[in-house]
């Protein structure tokens, strides 16, 4: 599965991530800020540890997408992870580089991951933010996904409903 986002001012190109790609998102995440870094794994994550890629290329644990823009450089990664404990559900998660932030790119990813959900008749997608991350919550928030609070006050969980086969029939 390879698709294209017509991005400014560039064609983006979203597809698997792969362990060949484990130079160019090291260098994705050099490129994001630590305050971004934060937002995305709850920590500032210096350097990303190598076990982390071999989960995202895990299949049978979810699907990570890889965003380029055309020249092989990675500056968007999205990830639909399954969660074990939940059947029919996935964790949503993406960093979008610093650079790349506010044109829309994360906007499309999550729709992308979510149309892909709903193809792989999942329930829900889940999303754990900052509750300072006004961004990631006003995105999610318009897609359809319902805020919840946590044990932790600083951190939501929202909540996006698929459309699943099942459903519809």
């Amino acid at each position: 599965m390879t698709t294209a986002l017509q991005g400014e001012p560039a064609l983006l190109t979203v597809r698997p991530l792969v362990q060949g790609d484990r130079d160019a998102v090291v260098a994705m995440h050099d490129r994001c800020s630590m305050a971004s870094r934060r937002l995305r794994y709850f920590s500032a994550k210096p350097v990303l540890p190598p076990r982390l890629l071999d989960v995202f290329t895990d299949r049978s644990r979810g699907l990570s997408l890889a965003v380029d823009d055309g020249s092989g450089r990675i500056v968007a990664l999205g990830h639909m992870m399954y969660d074990a404990t939940r059947p029919g559900t996935a964790e949503l998660a993406f960093l979008v580089e610093d650079a790349w932030q506010g044109r829309g790119v994360g906007r499309r990813l999550a729709t992308l991951l979510r149309d892909l959900g709903e193809a792989e008749g999942l329930a829900e997608l889940r999303a754990s933010v900052f509750s300072e991350n006004a961004r990631m919550r006003k995105l999610l928030t318009a897609m359809g996904g319902r805020t919840t609070r946590t044990d932790d006050p600083a951190v939501l969980e929202i909540v996006l409903p698929l459309r699943t086969l099942a459903a519809a029939a």
